[in-house]
C-alpha cells in the first residue's frame, strides 16, 4: 500500500511540475483564453481562385506574427473562398483586424519627364507648374514617407493597379534571378491600347 501511494504521489508531483505554470505549458484555446476569431473572404476569379487563396494564407501567417501569437489558427472554413483566423490570447481586437485585413496597393504610373535631383527640379523642369493630372515622387519612399531621389513627374492616375493582376507567383527572370511573375486581366488589354495610342500621340506631337 505505501509502495502503490508513493508512486501516486510521484505521478501528481510530476504532472503539476510538467504543466506548471498552466499559461505556458498548456494550450489554452478560445474558449478557454479568449481572442480574436474571424472569417475571411478572399475575392479571386475561379481559374485562379485555390492558388489566391493559398497566397492569401501565407499572407496572413507573416502578418499574424508580427502580433506576437504563437497558439494562432490559419486555415480554410466551410466554403472554398474563405480562411477561418483564430487568434488565442489577443486583447486588441482592433489593432489584430487591422494588420490581418489591411491592403497593400500595387499602382503603375507612366513617367512624363525625369529623373531629377530633387523634387524643386522636377518643378523647375515643368516650368513651375506641373502638367494637369500629375505629381511629382521619389525612387523610393522610406517611413513616414521619406524619399530618395532621383525624382520623376508621373501620371496620377495608375496605369496599372493591382486589381489587374492574376495568378501572382515566384519565378525566375531569363538570367536565373528571383522574379514575380503574374498575367494581367479584367480589361486591362483596352486600357492598354489607349495608353500606347495616347504615348503615339504625344511623341507625335513632341517631333511636330
Amino acid at each position: 500500500m505505501r509502495t502503490r501511494l508513493s508512486v501516486i504521489l510521484a505521478v501528481v508531483v510530476l504532472s503539476v511540475w510538467a504543466t506548471y505554470p498552466p499559461r505556458d505549458r498548456i494550450k489554452l484555446g478560445l474558449d478557454l483564453h479568449g481572442g480574436v476569431h474571424l472569417v475571411l473572404r478572399v475575392k479571386a476569379d475561379a481559374a485562379t481562385r485555390d492558388e489566391t487563396v493559398r497566397q492569401a494564407m501565407a499572407v496572413i501567417e507573416r502578418r499574424v506574427n508580427e502580433l506576437g501569437v504563437s497558439e494562432a489558427v490559419i486555415a480554410r472554413y466551410t466554403e472554398a473562398d474563405q480562411i477561418l483566423v483564430q487568434l488565442p490570447g489577443v486583447a486588441d481586437v482592433d489593432r489584430a483586424k487591422q494588420i490581418i485585413k489591411s491592403t497593400a496597393q500595387l499602382r503603375l504610373t507612366l513617367v512624363e519627364r525625369g529623373p531629377f535631383d530633387s523634387p524643386e527640379a522636377a518643378w523647375r523642369g515643368s516650368g513651375g507648374t506641373l502638367p494637369a493630372g500629375t505629381e511629382v515622387v521619389a525612387w523610393r519612399t522610406g517611413p513616414g514617407g521619406s524619399g530618395d531621389g532621383p525624382f520623376y513627374v508621373v501620371q496620377k492616375a495608375p496605369a496599372v493597379t493591382g486589381g489587374d493582376l492574376r495568378d501572382v507567383r515566384q519565378a525566375v527572370d531569363e538570367y536565373n534571378q528571383p522574379a514575380v511573375a503574374f498575367t494581367l486581366g479584367g480589361d486591362f488589354r483596352a486600357r492598354l491600347r489607349k495608353i500606347a495610342q495616347a504615348l503615339a500621340a504625344s511623341q507625335d506631337n513632341g517631333q511636330a
